[in-house]
């Protein structure tokens, strides 16, 4: 093709084609990838005919599926478990890998990923709100049960990484409390001890020595506090769940022994 220049020469270059006799020969006609292949220039593909017509109703029909979605996500947000928001994201996960397919319409392929990226979002708050709710239950519980002791010792159990505060926990418990969290295989705890019930052999920090023990991990006190007063197990990788519910048995007798609690 050649085309003439405002400094009167002449520009040509080869092209490469696709040509027409007339327009009218492409019939339907649909963008499927653009790319910046340098700079200033784009690298477009699009289809044609029946396979153009094939590629924009299979748009639209995840589309549909992708906007209905919304719906279902709106009504059910605030009643989801942790398996129904596992099986979303994995809905979600197929959209995303469908629209990245090569013949896929690539403007509906942006729009509707910005779509999807927002339900990631909204799940993922309500992820979240769902941990704190199952964690909060699960507090109560243990709370109700052991509300006859002069202790708290429980290990509260997550789908997935926990960002429940257990400062905030432990604030709803009167007495010495022990409270360990599990997700996704970490653990991590916290000791708390009244200053009036501390002693050298009974305090925050020892009273967490056997988790600490079994785990093969480590603990400090909060900036600001009295490790025999407040004592946190960081987060650790565990092996055994077993070898920790030993370790929480050897936890209860230690406040048995120290508040003057005996077996009947």
């Amino acid at each position: 093709i050649g085309f003439n220049l405002p400094d009167e020469s002449r520009h040509q270059e080869p092209c490469c084609g696709t040509h027409l006799h007339n327009t009218a020969d492409i019939q339907n006609f649909v963008i499927i990838s653009c790319r910046t292949s340098s700079t200033g220039v784009k690298s477009i593909r699009a289809l044609t005919g029946d396979a153009a017509t094939k590629a924009r109703e299979h748009g639209i029909n995840i589309c549909s599926e992708i906007l209905a979605f919304q719906e279902n996500l709106d009504e059910n947000c605030d009643n989801l478990s942790a398996g129904s928001i596992d099986e979303m994201r994995k809905r979600i996960a197929r959209w995303k890998s469908v629209i990245n397919e090569p013949n896929f319409p690539y403007i509906l392929s942006q729009e509707l990923a910005e779509i999807l990226d927002t339900y990631q979002q909204q799940i993922k708050v309500t992820d979240r709100s769902v941990q704190k709710r199952n964690i909060e239950e699960q507090l109560e519980a243990a709370i109700e049960e052991q509300r006859d002791l002069p202790f708290l010792v429980h290990m509260l159990k997550s789908d997935a990484k926990s960002k429940v505060s257990l400062m905030k926990a432990a604030k709803k418990i009167p007495k010495p409390s022990l409270i360990l969290i599990l997700g996704d295989d970490e653990l991590k705890g916290k000791a708390i001890v009244p200053e009036h019930l501390a002693t050298s052999d009974f305090n925050a920090e020892s009273w967490m020595r056997p988790i600490i023990a079994c785990t093969g991990g480590s603990g400090s006190a909060p900036r600001g506090q009295k490790s025999t007063l407040h004592y946190n197990l960081k987060a650790v990788k565990i092996k055994s769940i077993s070898d920790v519910d030993s370790a929480l048995q050897s936890v209860v007798q230690i406040a048995k022994k120290y508040l003057a609690i005996t077996d009947n």
